[in-house]
């Protein structure tokens, strides 16, 4: 059995009423209190100075889980953001390119040029002007045997140069022809 002292509070109140500060003490009276001492521990173990100093094992997995998930989130909008101001900027360029270029060459011209200059790089043209097609849609039908041009590095022999671009020209004078 324990008594514990007397206890003393010292505050300062203010009061709204008359708006002034009133300096209080209080004298609490003792108690009695009760205390029961039983061995519950195990063989060695020490008694604990500090309740502060106890402390819950936390495991930081959690923490960090979720600042790699927030980074993900993060770091995916920024990657749709750069893309998306990449995708217009690429876009503005080609269009400024387009604008500025002069109207590409005809297959006609091209093999004009070729004839006389003897150049693979009007052939190459031509074929690649082939490719976009016309209104907008590519041309599918020969589009392996072009791909295979443009792509193998192989120079293809001037006697199939020739019929290829009799084809080129011909579809040209084609489309042209048709309202």
């Amino acid at each position: 059995m324990t008594r514990s002292p007397n206890v003393h509070i010292r505050y300062i109140l203010f009061i709204r009423g008359t708006g002034k500060f009133v300096r209080e003490f209080v004298n609490t009276t003792s108690k009695d209190a009760t205390f029961y001492l039983v061995r519950r521990v195990k063989e060695g173990d020490q008694p604990i100075s500090d309740p502060l100093a106890v402390a819950k094992v936390v495991s930081p997995l959690p923490h960090y889980l979720r600042l790699t998930a927030a980074g993900l989130v993060v770091g995916m909008l920024f990657a749709q953001g750069w893309s998306g101001i990449r995708r217009r900027n690429l876009h503005r360029r080609e269009l400024g390119t387009l604008l500025s270029q002069s109207p590409p060459s005809t297959a006609a011209v091209l093999y004009a040029h070729w004839q006389s200059r003897g150049d693979y790089r009007y052939f190459l043209e031509a074929i690649q002007f082939y490719r976009k097609g016309f209104w907008g849609r590519p041309r599918p039908l020969d589009w392996f045997r072009t791909t295979f041009i443009l792509y193998s590095g192989r120079v293809v022999p001037a006697s199939q140069i020739k019929e290829t671009f009799e084809y080129l020209v011909s579809e040209e004078v084609q489309r042209e022809s048709v309202p």
